[in-house]
């Protein structure tokens, strides 16, 4: 009997803005005929409910909110919410603006994500602002790249003999960035849609890197999304140094990565010493290994310092062979902990952990603030980062 009552209050009608209903479709990347053809409705029922002329019943609200990944509560808004979008630095051609489904999933989590570390940092009474210094675009980028590399303390011997590679690399420089109170995430996206994105029109500022995207590229996203945090400027995009840009914050961004990653002190006594065989693979692979840079860097980086002409750069790009940039799944993925670390970095977890210990945020309440967290894994967090503030 509690059985036959349930069914008839999931397919009663329910009132709702058909707005909201519309909205949260295309927040989530999905067209009104691939909803239909996934959920099995006719598409002329569906536009009818976003047009107000049907009402949708609970259990197909239920469905959609599966689908949409969002909760069910969001269909009973009043009416829709804007949603930040950073600014699109991607330039493609007719894709302005858009994005696929599973990029516009990590801004959602990542707004949401920036939302509670701004609470847990309130409620321990620390400052949510980044202890950097604002650049401009009319400062030099090689001058702030030699800035932020001291700061970092980043020699030559630590780049090449203490970070044994690209992964070691990658982790250094995000907690150095991390230090100065600016979040780094990682989350799977299609490469070919972004690369990485900021968000700085709020704090704390938020770095979210592409972690299907192969190591030394990765390396180069965080240090040209990290020059959009100097510029106080939210954006999304798809850094590559091999591909020109006439944007004047693209191309400053750019500079600024590939100048902290490769000085030009250093680079010239490099090209100096293997000026013969430059463009050579074998040469590339070799400074590429040592320097934990992509290949496509080390020839922009000859062709500005005038080491080789125009025509080579173009030559040795077409000799490069283009790899898949999405690096090859593990059979079986890492532990959760694992992986949860990953994503959200020691930093959020130890702002998380902290809130907890100090007694401030409840159990439930800090498993909720960390995204597909189950009780063992959280434990397992707890002893693996612990609560101590940086």
């Amino acid at each position: 009997m509690k059985d036959e009552k349930l069914n008839v209050v999931e397919e009663i009608p329910v009132d709702l803005n058909p707005d909201v209903m519309k909205w949260l479709r295309k927040i989530s990347g999905y067209s009104i005929e691939e909803v239909a053809d996934k959920l099995k409705i006719e598409t002329e029922e569906l536009e009818l409910m976003e047009e107000g002329k049907i009402k949708p019943s609970f259990t197909l609200i239920k469905e959609l909110s599966k689908l949409y990944k969002v909760p069910v509560a969001a269909f009973f808004l009043p009416k829709p919410r804007e949603i930040f979008v950073p600014k699109d630095y991607r330039f493609i051609h007719g894709r302005e603006g858009e994005f696929n489904r599973e990029t516009l999933l990590v801004f959602r989590k990542v707004r949401g994500l920036q939302k509670v570390a701004k609470e847990l940092l309130e409620n321990l009474e620390y400052s949510a602002e980044p202890r950097i210094m604002n650049a401009t675009l009319r400062d030099d980028p090689d001058k702030v790249a030699e800035k932020y590399r001291e700061e970092f303390e980043l020699s030559e011997y630590k780049q090449i003999e203490e970070l044994k590679d690209a992964p070691s690399l990658f982790r250094y420089l995000r907690h150095r960035i991390e230090e100065l109170n600016v979040f780094v995430f990682q989350y799977g996206m299609p490469v070919e849609d972004a690369r990485g994105f900021t968000l700085i029109d709020d704090y704390p500022a938020i770095i979210t890197i592409n972690s299907r995207d192969q190591y030394k590229p990765r390396i180069f996203t965080l240090m040209h999304e990290f020059g959009h945090i100097l510029l106080g400027e939210s954006a999304v995009d798809m850094p590559n140094i091999a591909v020109p840009t006439k944007n004047r914050v693209e191309k400053w961004c750019n500079e600024f990565a590939a100048s902290f990653l490769l000085p030009k002190d250093i680079a010239i006594r490099v090209f100096e010493n293997h000026r013969s065989s430059l463009t050579r693979v074998k040469t590339l692979n070799k400074l590429s290994a040592r320097y934990k840079v992509s290949k496509h860097m080390l020839l922009y980086t000859m062709l500005k310092l005038d080491y080789i002409s125009k025509k080579e750069y173009d030559t040795a790009l077409e000799k490069i062979k283009i790899k898949s940039s999405t690096p090859k799944k593990k059979s079986g993925g890492p532990k959760p902990e694992v992986r949860i670390l990953s994503e959200l970095g020691e930093k959020y977890l130890a702002l998380v952990i902290q809130n907890y210990r100090n007694n401030l945020i409840p159990y439930s309440a800090a498993l909720e603030a960390i995204p597909s967290a189950k009780t063992r894994t959280f434990n397992k967090l707890v002893e693996q980062v612990g609560g101590v503030w940086r």
